[in-house]
């Protein structure tokens, strides 16, 4: 087996492990309202961003940075467009179904009261 096939390797067992549950820890920090399709390419950019430091890490091992190092660039691209691509897939189904609303500070009014009280 040759060293290149070890990284892969190395690199696809780090995404399959730990990618979904990157992906789960997401959703579940902050609901996907973009239906499957966004849930694809959260899932596909969290898997391709684990992988990214197991495939150099296992080209430094080997002695084969020059081949580990094009594999990172692919797996941190793939893993960019598929968060750009979730973005645009999120953003509007967030914004039809939890419409941005001001929080009640972006309300208030800073006096001369509050300026005194608030310990800055």
């Amino acid at each position: 087996m040759s060293d290149f096939m070890i990284i892969v390797l190395v690199s696809v067992g780090f995404a399959v492990i730990f990618g979904p549950r990157v992906a789960q820890s997401a959703n579940r920090r902050e609901p996907i309202y973009g239906g499957l399709p966004a849930q694809i390419f959260n899932l596909i950019g969290s898997m391709s961003f684990v992988a990214l430091v197991p495939s150099v890490l296992a080209g430094l091992i080997l002695g084969e940075v020059h081949q580990a190092v094009p594999l990172a660039i692919g797996q941190l691209l793939t893993s960019l467009s598929a968060m750009v691509l979730f973005a645009l897939v999120e953003l509007p189904a967030k914004n039809r179904i939890a419409p941005a609303q001001p929080s009640a500070q972006e309300d208030e009014v800073w006096t001369a009261e509050k300026a005194r009280t608030s310990g800055l």
